[in-house]
């Protein structure tokens, strides 16, 4: 019996060790407190020890930070002027002017997911995009002036966020092709939820919740717009489509009639063809994962560590009950 136990002894630094790599999928991880970040070249990205190579496979990480900023014109985190891939995630953020700003970086290697972003003036936008091909997926952005604004950022996927309780837009579309803005809750917004302006074209917008928006009855936007809010979106672009034509699925509207299309304000005379009436998140699929790896806000080794951990109690247990059984494993090892 004293032998077991001694076995066993020897082996709990083993089962340490390996369990050590597991991290429960309720945990949540600690938030470190960090001055507002500046990435204006790649080598930035190294100065700051960000992780990561900056290639697609190996994204450098800018992740699980508590940041403030401070200063009317002061932005929490700004990229710019970058070549290789990056990821924002996991950052609570409390801005005075943008949450997180991404411009001018290459086509497709940026991605804001897990953010949650607040304003603490009432001013500038929860994410600012000037890039393409970024992915915004699983944000929270409130008591901006707007959620979320692009200016010249096309081909980016915005989806699974929430902007909510801004003081006029929950998305804001300005110079801005071939858009996807799908499964977002927008609520609550003073203006329009969704506005799009100035030659936009070709943007989908389909499967997202808007509830309650557009209780500024009229205003003046972008010095050439005024604007009377009739509806909870707004189209001065064109060849924008609100629906998904393929699967016969709009947008849930809080204010739809329930019968016939849904009006889109603005010149471009756009409609939703299939609304839906009610105040429920519409179904669909699950939000995209990050660079293929796994899903958002989870541990890319969780499974592996699972299993490890399971298989190493396995292996003390037929240690301490059957040794010539781990005699035979310590053979073909």
């Amino acid at each position: 019996m004293l032998k077991k136990v001694a076995r066993s002894i020897l082996l709990m630094p083993l089962l340490i060790i390996l369990l050590g790599a597991f991290r429960s999928p309720f945990g949540v991880a600690q938030q470190i407190e960090h001055q507002p970040i500046l990435i204006a070249s790649d080598n930035d990205f190294i100065s700051n020890q960000f992780p990561g190579t900056g290639t697609r496979e190996d994204p450098y990480i800018i992740e699980n930070f508590k940041i403030t900023s401070t200063g009317s014109m002061t932005n929490a985190i700004e990229v710019r002027s970058t070549s290789k891939h990056f990821i924002i995630r996991n950052c609570q953020i409390t801005a005075s002017y943008i949450g997180i700003l991404v411009e001018a970086v290459s086509a497709g290697t940026a991605s804001i997911i897990n953010n949650t972003i607040t304003s603490s003036t009432e001013n500038g936008g929860g994410i600012v995009l000037g890039a393409d091909g970024v992915l915004v997926s699983n944000n929270t952005c409130t008591n901006f002036v707007e959620g979320i604004h692009t200016n010249y950022a096309s081909d980016c996927i915005i989806s699974y966020n929430n902007f909510s309780n801004n003081h006029y837009h929950g998305i804001s579309l300005r110079y801005s092709d071939n858009n996807v803005v799908t499964h977002n809750i927008i609520k609550n917004n003073e203006a329009h939820a969704i506005l799009i302006i100035r030659e936009s074209t070709y943007n989908k917008i389909f499967n997202n919740t808007i509830i309650d928006n557009s209780r500024i009855e009229s205003y003046e936007w972008d010095s050439i717009y005024n604007i009377v809010a009739e509806h909870q979106a707004f189209d001065a672009g064109s060849n924008n489509i609100w629906y998904d034509a393929e699967n016969k699925r709009g947008n849930v509207w809080s204010d739809y009639s329930g019968t016939g299309e849904y009006i889109i304000d603005g010149s471009a005379h756009t409609v939703d063809k299939y609304p839906q009436k009610g105040q429920s998140t519409p179904s669909g699929t699950e939000p995209p994962h990050e660079n293929g790896g796994a899903q958002t806000g989870v541990p890319g080794f969780m499974a592996e560590s699972i299993i490890i951990g399971v298989i190493t109690v396995i292996i003390i247990s037929l240690y301490v009950k059957r040794p010539r059984f781990m005699t035979r494993i310590r053979l073909l090892l």
